[in-house]
């Protein structure tokens, strides 16, 4: 086959040649050389032939050909060329190159005409448009046709079908361009997932880390590819222990795992992976793909939860509060087993159902519960309720709930939730305050009566002495006033136990005779407790002395010995003991014991014992056995204190149906200390008095009988009923006066603020305090020196005024 650019020369040439023919050149040549007819015949013969043997290969071969004249007209065109236009050769023939060429595309077909006529070939992608009307698409290859002088005469087209080749062209453009967009689309997935997406190879080096992994990781993927994954990026604690699940990975393990990471900043991330095999087209394993997703948060805040729920738990459980939660819409209820346990259930036995919930509240709370549970049914909102319980074991408790429901739209119940308490020991505990504080008020009486009593006594006994000492009173007379003084004296002391009582008297320890106490208490004791009980005394010979306070120890053997009383309603003995002992430290199941020689007293009862249970909770405040108004729990609590409080022990051992015995042991007093005599030495006499003094009192009697006292005692009395009236007097006889002496409390000024008054004109001027209190208490509550001179009423004459006389001679 000719080639396409000789053929394209070759019928070039040809057609230049039949151009020459037809304008008479070759016959203007054969008569220049005076040829004959003959030869002008075979040249015409022999172009022909050429002519037509050109023609033949422009006919046979697969590209179109065509020629246009310089006006753009097509002179020639091959059948090959009409056919692919969809046109015979004889219909294009004569008509214009802009028949077959789209609007758009004439303007590029001039200039290649262009192009043409000044000698240029060309070859370019050129689009005709049919006779159907369809788009040819062609490779069109253009060059410049000359005459014989070398003037442009036309131009040589030749095109080639490239309709199937721009097809598949743009099909591989368009499936090129998918295939680009895929990998796009897959980019920008890898860049802008928040996951990490990672690839390994069979040996573990990255080959693939996407924009998230990086900056998670804080590495670009440049730094990563080729790494080992677990020697840069795990921590090296668990490297061993992920390699073993990498080799488990790739033996098709595909389980999700979690592990930490580490960044490049050394900050640890926990990661969650999903992971799968990638393999080539042999199905042998090359390496891994894998997706995480960091859950560092979402660990943080699971941990957060957990530790959030175990505190909440923890703390439900110590406080003791029960949970339970109620389904309207299927009548389930849920407890927790702290409320479970709170009814006397066992852990999983409650029933589940508002009914049986109604069975367990006490018979008469249950209505009043469950018309507030009612209530908030159909209002909704918060409730609270306390309500009694009766468990299994008969045993009753309190118990307070709270709760809320809540409502749908339609107004029905949906769900409730609450808790539950149990409240028992506070409701105790304030019943039992609420006792307390009734006694507390009975005492702060029974100091009030004690204090107005010995104002009384104070009068009765001073004016009994001082009839006492008249001449003309009888035998007789003088003996009834000696009775007068002894119920007087008897009554000064029941003062005392009111005061006490009160807690208005401070007492000390000293050197005791714990024998001669209890024979003291003895009769006392038969009375307290009754005609049915015998008291039996077991006193030890050569007692030790102890070291106590008389009046807190006589508290704690009446406690005790009316704790037997009523551990025996039947009857029975109390026995009283005493001995000698040597404590170790092992001798009690507590600490703080010191090792030495004690002095015990045992107080021993027939009655009915006590569980092992009440023993450990006998000495707790409040705690009580009796029944309700019949003990405040105070007595043992508070013989406990005052032991304890003496640097004593005391111990307690009972058997249901066998009686109790407490022991209570006191630390000896030092063998040098001595005891007490029972008869107090007689006072020396008080020299006859020519002082002043400036006595202050606001009862009358009281006021009249001490300036009698005083007055019969030689002294000089200046009289005043209270604080502001002493204050003038002192005024008036201030160089006069010697010695004041007040009542601690006077309503307006009492003796303390008299006194201030007062040392501002004369800071030497000496006192002397009298009351009906203590004079620990009035110093404790009123604020002034207890060191200062101090007579307790009721006193008597000579003991006022030795104490008088005592304060001026200080």
């Amino acid at each position: 086959m000719v080639p396409t650019r000789e053929l394209a020369q070759r019928l070039a040439e040809a057609e230049a040649t039949i151009q020459a023919l037809l304008s008479g050149q070759i016959d203007a040549v054969v008569d220049s050389e005076s040829h004959t007819p003959v030869l002008l015949a075979k040249a015409q013969e022999a172009l022909r032939d050429s002519e037509e043997r050109y023609r033949r290969i422009v006919e046979t071969t697969n590209e179109g050909i065509g020629v246009l004249d310089t006006a753009a007209t097509f002179t020639f065109v091959n059948h090959r060329f009409a056919e692919m236009l969809g046109y015979t050769p004889a219909e294009l023939i004569g008509k214009s190159l802009f028949l077959v060429l789209p609007q758009p595309d004439q303007a590029a077909a001039a200039l290649r005409i262009e192009h043409s006529r000044q000698g240029v070939s060309e070859e370019g992608e050129v689009a005709y448009v049919t006779k159907h009307g369809s788009t040819l698409w062609t490779l069109l290859r253009t060059s410049p046709i000359r005459g014989a002088d070398g003037t442009w005469i036309g131009t040589l087209g030749m095109i080639t079908d490239r309709t199937r080749q721009r097809e598949a062209d743009e099909a591989l453009r368009k499936s090129t361009a998918d295939l680009r967009d895929e990998r796009d689309r897959a980019q920008r997935y890898l860049d802008t997932a928040e996951i990490i997406l990672l690839a390994l190879d069979a040996e573990g080096r990255i080959t693939l880390a996407n924009r998230y992994a990086c900056n998670l990781l804080g590495w670009t993927a440049q730094e990563l590819v080729g790494r080992d994954w677990i020697d840069t990026c795990l921590p090296p604690r668990i490297r061993d222990a992920l390699r073993q699940a990498r080799h488990n990975l790739l033996g098709g393990d595909l389980s999700v795992i979690q592990n930490p990471v580490l960044t490049k900043a050394g900050e640890e991330r926990l990661i969650e992976w999903r992971n799968t095999l990638l393999r080539d087209d042999d199905g042998h394993v090359t390496g891994t793909f894998s997706s995480g997703t960091d859950i560092t948060e979402r660990n943080q805040a699971v941990e957060a939860l957990r530790t959030a729920e175990e505190r909440m738990r923890f703390a439900l459980t110590s406080a003791n509060v029960g949970i339970w939660d109620m389904d309207y819409k299927v009548g389930l209820v849920r407890w927790s087993e702290i409320l479970e346990s709170q009814y006397g259930l066992l852990p999983g036995t409650f029933r589940g159902t508002f009914e049986a919930f109604a069975e367990v509240i006490h018979p008469e709370d249950r209505e009043s519960v469950l018309g507030t549970i009612g209530r908030a049914m159909e209002l909704g909102g918060e409730f609270s309720v306390d309500h009694r319980t009766i468990r299994p074991d008969g045993s009753v408790r309190w118990l307070s709930g709270a709760g809320r429901v809540l409502l749908g739209e339609d107004g029905t119940p949906i769900r409730a939730v609450g808790i539950s308490q149990d409240v028992t020991e506070r409701r105790t505990l304030e019943l039992q305050y609420q006792q307390a504080q009734k006694m507390e008020a009975v005492g702060q009486l029974a100091s009030g009566v004690a204090h107005d009593f010995n104002n009384l006594l104070t009068v009765i006994l001073g004016c009994a002495e001082i009839l006492t000492e008249d001449s003309t009173v009888t035998q007789e007379q003088r003996e009834e006033l000696g009775e007068i003084i002894k119920a007087a004296r008897r009554a000064a002391g029941l003062t005392k136990q009111l005061l006490a009582f009160g807690r208005q008297q401070v007492l000390h320890t000293a050197s005791l005779d714990v024998n001669m106490l209890i024979t003291d208490m003895a009769g006392m004791l038969g009375r307290l407790i009754g005609e049915d009980m015998r008291v039996e005394l077991e006193l030890a010979p050569g007692l030790r002395p102890a070291l106590a306070d008389r009046g807190q120890l006589e508290q704690v053997v009446m406690n005790l010995v009316v704790n037997a009383r009523d551990a025996m309603p039947g009857g029975g003995t109390v026995t009283l003991h005493t001995a000698n002992v040597e404590l170790e430290n092992s001798s009690f199941h507590e600490s703080g014991v010191v090792q030495g020689h004690y002095v015990m007293l045992a107080i021993t009862d027939t009655g009915t014992g006590m569980s092992k249970e009440t023993q450990q909770h006998l000495f707790e405040p409040f705690f009580t056995t009796k029944e309700r108004g019949k003990g405040t729990g105070l007595g043992l609590s508070t013989a406990y204190g005052i032991i304890k409080q003496s640097k004593g022990h005391i111990w307690v051992y009972s058997e249901l149906g066998k009686g109790t015995t407490f022991k209570v042991f006191l630390p000896c007093a030092d063998s040098a200390a001595s005891v007490p005599a029972v008869v107090a030495a007689a006072a020396p006499p008080v020299r006859r008095a020519s002082e002043t003094v400036l006595l202050v009192e606001d009862e009358v009697s009281v006021r009249r009988l001490s300036k009698r006292i005083l007055e019969h005692a030689g002294f000089r009395v200046l009289e005043a009923a209270n604080g502001d009236e002493a204050e003038q007097l002192y005024a008036q006889s201030a160089d006069a006066i010697d010695l004041v002496v007040t009542d601690v409390i006077m309503p307006g000024c009492g003796g303390p603020e008299l006194l201030r008054r007062l040392q501002v004109r004369a800071p030497a001027l000496r006192v002397l305090y009298m009351s009906g209190y203590t004079e620990q208490s009035v110093a404790r509550n009123e604020g002034f020196d207890s060191g200062l001179p101090y007579v307790q009423k009721p006193f008597t004459a000579a003991e006022f005024v030795r104490r008088v006389r005592e304060a001026l001679d200080r």
